[in-house]
């Protein structure tokens, strides 16, 4: 949200960030577009802006759409984005469904891009705010989208674990063994939702919270709330990390054997997740 802007900032410029090569948009919500003016001023973006096209009538996405201007490229199902091409195991961001996968809805979540990034073996899905049932306001995108995606180590929970979001076909299909929750204690709707985290520690999903959320309470040791920050980062082709504010490393490997903590360094002490 653009009352936090200084969050990212702080973060990107903390681990040494002086550019953005790629900017990538799900969709034209405040909160998923609305810091991009003050990102892309402290990191001057070098390539394309990708996003789902078309537009919306908000000053939000007015200020977005003049940020990325000249950078900016409407995506398609098939584009696939190679970073440190050359390499031989490069990065690659591939866009594999937007705009409701052919599926009619003016829901703008429901019109979220849909984006894997691949490293070796590991695959990691971010698809903004899709839903998973169809309720009148919302459309079952996620069904559809799901063989597209394919097998997952890591799922960045659509639309912030609320309760139309993660339905069981979707995590049957991908899979994920790790499900990052973006969220903030100070939401108004009431996420992470008990629906949405009863069907992911069903499907054996270990869910790190970036806050506490402002709905159902954590379930120690499936749940952990984070306290603002959690990265993955996969080191090699056999395993990848998730790492969590305060110094707490958790390790699994890539490909994926049957789920087991491989190994784990936590600090002594840990405070409370701080409300924004």
């Amino acid at each position: 949200m653009r009352d936090h802007c200084d969050k990212p900032v702080a973060y990107l410029r903390g681990i040494g960030v002086s550019r953005v090569d790629v900017h990538i948009a799900s969709h034209y919500h405040d909160d998923h577009i609305g810091c991009t003016p003050e990102v892309l001023g402290a990191f001057p973006l070098q390539g394309d802006a990708f996003d789902r096209g078309g537009s919306y009538t908000t000053a939000t996405y007015t200020s977005y759409a003049a940020t990325v201007g000249t950078h900016r490229r409407t995506g398609t199902s098939s584009t696939v984005i190679t970073l440190d091409e050359g390499q031989p195991d490069p990065v690659t961001i591939s866009i594999v469904a937007l705009n409701g996968n052919g599926i009619p809805t003016g829901n703008e979540n429901d019109l979220s891009l849909v984006a894997v990034v691949a490293y070796g073996r590991f695959r990691a899905e971010l698809g903004g705010d899709l839903s998973g049932y169809d309720t009148g306001s919302y459309a079952d995108i996620e069904t559809s989208v799901a063989p597209r995606v394919g097998r997952v180590d890591v799922y960045k929970v659509h639309h912030h674990a609320s309760a139309t979001s993660s339905n069981d076909a979707w995590l049957a299909t991908v899979t994920p063994r790790v499900g990052i929750i973006s969220v903030g204690s100070d939401n108004d709707y009431g996420h992470p939702t008990a629906s949405c985290l009863a069907r992911l520690h069903a499907h054996g999903v270990r869910t790190y919270w970036t806050e506490q959320g402002a709905g159902v309470t954590p379930e120690i040791p499936a749940d952990e709330v984070a306290g603002s920050t959690v990265v993955e980062v996969a080191k090699d082709a056999a395993e990848y990390t998730v790492t969590i504010s305060g110094g707490a490393v958790d390790v699994y490997p890539t490909p994926r054997i049957p789920l087991r903590r491989i190994r784990r360094h936590l600090p002594a002490a840990r405070p409370e997740a701080p409300s924004p």
